[in-house]
């Protein structure tokens, strides 16, 4: 609970100015981080802050700008080369089919027997007959 005003303690007021020491000894901070020591008691901790991701943005930006060519020139590498073996495996493909047409019929045909008996022996596994 607040106390009334004449119930507080009365200040000291007795001692006067105090003597301002200037800092002799010399700083042990680099110049590079002296860069982000306040300039003055006014500068907010948001200024430093600011400053600090300015300066890394900037430094960082060759960097990511190298990153992003790198992934692109990957990413059209990859393109060009899935291209390039869709075209091959579609030319291959067709002489195929066109040299050996019954082989490829006989072909699906087995693949076809063969993925239906293996959905029917995993359905029978894993849907048994519920009362």
């Amino acid at each position: 609970m607040a106390q009334p005003i004449g119930k507080l303690e009365p200040v000291e007021s007795g001692r006067g100015p105090a003597e301002v020491v200037p800092l002799t000894a010399r700083s042990s901070i680099s110049p590079h981080e002296r860069q982000f020591q306040p300039t003055s008691r006014i500068e907010s901790l948001e200024d430093q802050v600011s400053r600090a991701l300015a300066h890394a943005m900037r430094s960082l930006r060759p960097k990511l700008d190298q990153a992003r060519v790198a992934t692109t020139e990957a990413c059209i590498y990859a393109v060009d080369q899935s291209r390039n073996f869709a075209k091959l495996v579609r030319k291959r493909s067709a002489e195929i089919k066109k040299e050996h047409p019954l082989e490829v019929l006989y072909g699906i045909t087995a693949g076809a027997f063969v993925l239906g008996m293996a959905i029917r022996i995993w359905r029978s596994s894993h849907y048994e007959h519920r009362s």
